[in-house]
């Protein structure tokens, strides 16, 4: 993963690997692609991925709600980072 990539272009890319592996055969369960969604995001998207561990059932986490997730949280890292800059770039 880069740093400047978003949250959909991660999951783009994952979902094509996941789809050629389809058609060699080796399918993942929803529980494992989200685990293994997971283990590939950085350090500065962890704490999130952490609450949603602990808050939701992996098993029963859905891809699509896990996207929804972590897009709505970087949306909001991103107007938190233009309020912080707007605020010290005049000082």
């Amino acid at each position: 993963m880069i740093p400047s990539d978003s949250i959909t272009s991660i999951f783009t890319r994952k979902t094509t690997i996941t789809n050629c592996l389809d058609a060699i055969e080796r399918i993942y369960t929803n529980a494992e692609i989200v685990r293994k969604n997971f283990r590939s995001l950085l350090k500065t998207r962890k704490a999130k991925v952490m609450v949603i561990q602990e808050t939701k059932n992996l098993t029963k986490l859905s891809l699509e709600e896990l996207i929804s997730s972590l897009m709505t949280h970087e949306i909001t890292m991103k107007k938190q980072r233009r309020i912080w800059h707007s605020m010290y770039s005049s000082c």
